[in-house]
């Protein structure tokens, strides 16, 4: 079988995410075999992570298991590499195999070896600086799940690097902003895929290009739309979201905007990482990646990440994306921020950061343990962890939660709360704090 995702590029009218997607299920020969893909599967409505966001339009609210299984809900996944047959083909997953790891080689197609026309479409070969765009995507989405990417080599004609046959090929599409993803699989298992993701902006890291490649390799790895509106019929987020957080809040792979939900990234500002929900789906299909920042880090200001995505230089970068971290005792540093701003270090909790609105998340598992605030006035919400957290100026409200939390007040009038656990106050001057 084979299936094609499209993303169109936005048209720079209204709001790029009213742009529209293409989702056909074709069967072999390029056959039509239906006119979408397989019904929404209405879950229960389950409690979802805390947003912000008003429900206006009463659509059922889903959880984290709950939004996995709908956006991987064909349970389609590469093998991993270790159960491939002599021949070269993984075995078909059932999905009692869900959660485990999987493997995928790769390559980019050389001029002389792109796509036809397609659909309206042409093609041609990634540049360096476009092709290490896409390989950030690639990194971002292994970083959160335990899958393999083995760029191939060796000799041969049909990649840039002279590589051999590749199981994911990748192309560049000409004029566009959007992108297209092919694959084909037999049964559970992705055996193919042919991922083509628009050259206009993609040297711009946090483009919408980029957000493109984020997309379209999600296809390719087994993730669906998180509903079952498709291309030119799709009218709008009241009309097709099925449940609440079908939004950019929590996906790369919704069409709708994130504003839909309550957050705001700006105009012209689109995810730098995977998001919330895209995490919880890409670890129901292959399980969560153990070693991704196991050690002490910090995220933001300061950061030891190495990874310009959790880095911030100065008051005009910005997170937009969820946090996946393994392990070790960690730091969100927003210090260099002077605008108010909402810290939440909960799990699946969203956070207000850099002027943005619900722009940062916490994936389940996942524990920071300290949080520092800028110059602004501060709202600071611990987790059950041992947590410090510090204020900075400004008038915050610093809230400890569970754990034997140290809490600093700093400069401004200050409101303390300690919670549940033994913890430490230290105000300033003007500071009041209740254990």
């Amino acid at each position: 079988m084979r299936r094609v995702f499209s993303l169109d590029e936005a048209d720079g009218l209204g709001d790029p995410f009213e742009s529209r997607l293409d989702d056909l299920l074709l069967g072999e020969n390029g056959a039509c075999a239906c006119c979408g893909p397989d019904g929404h599967v209405e879950y229960a409505a389950g409690d979802s992570a805390s947003s912000g966001g008003v429900n206006s339009y009463g659509k059922p609210s889903y959880s984290w298991d709950e939004a996995a299984r709908e956006t991987s809900r064909h349970d389609r996944k590469w093998a991993d590499g270790d159960s491939y047959s002599s021949g070269g083909i993984g075995v078909t997953f059932s999905p009692s195999g869900l959660g485990s790891g999987g493997t995928v080689t790769y390559g980019y197609l050389a001029e002389t070896d792109v796509g036809a026309d397609e659909g309206g479409r042409s093609f041609r070969a990634f540049d360096a600086q476009e092709m290490a765009m896409v390989e950030r995507a690639i990194g971002i989405i292994s970083d959160v799940a335990d899958i393999e990417f083995v760029r191939v080599t060796g000799a041969g004609s049909a990649y840039l690097d002279d590589a051999q046959s590749a199981d994911l090929d990748l192309q560049a599409v000409l004029n566009s902003n959007g992108g297209v993803a092919t694959t084909w699989y037999s049964g559970d298992t992705i055996l193919e895929a042919v991922v083509s993701i628009g050259e206009q902006g993609l040297e711009d890291f946090g483009s919408y290009a980029f957000r493109t490649a984020l997309h379209e390799i999600g296809h390719a790895l087994g993730l669906s739309h998180p509903g079952d509106y498709e291309g030119s019929g799709a009218s709008d987020y009241a009309s097709d979201a099925a449940y609440f957080e079908d939004s950019a809040q929590y996906t790369v792979m919704s069409y709708w905007d994130e504003t839909n939900t309550g957050a705001d990234f700006g105009y012209g500002t689109y995810s730098t990482s995977v998001m919330l929900h895209d995490i919880a789906a890409l670890q129901r299909l292959y399980g969560a990646n153990e070693a991704t920042r196991a050690d002490n880090t910090v995220y933001g200001f300061g950061s030891n990440t190495n990874d310009a995505g959790w880095s911030l230089e100065d008051a005009q970068d910005v997170f937009i994306g969820a946090i996946w971290d393994a392990g070790g005792h960690d730091t969100l540093d927003l210090s260099g921020y002077a605008m108010d701003q909402e810290i939440d270090l909960r799990q699946e909790a969203f956070s207000s950061t850099g002027g943005r609105v619900f722009n940062l998340s916490i994936a389940r598992d996942v524990v920071i343990e300290d949080a520092l605030g800028g110059a602004g006035n501060d709202i600071i919400t611990g987790n059950d962890a041992a947590n410090v957290l510090e204020g900075g100026d400004g008038d915050d409200v610093v809230e400890g939660g569970e754990g034997d939390d140290i809490l600093f007040g700093d400069e401004g009038n200050d409101v303390l709360f300690g919670g549940d656990g033994d913890d430490i106050l230290i105000g300033d001057g003007g500071d009041a704090g209740m254990g």
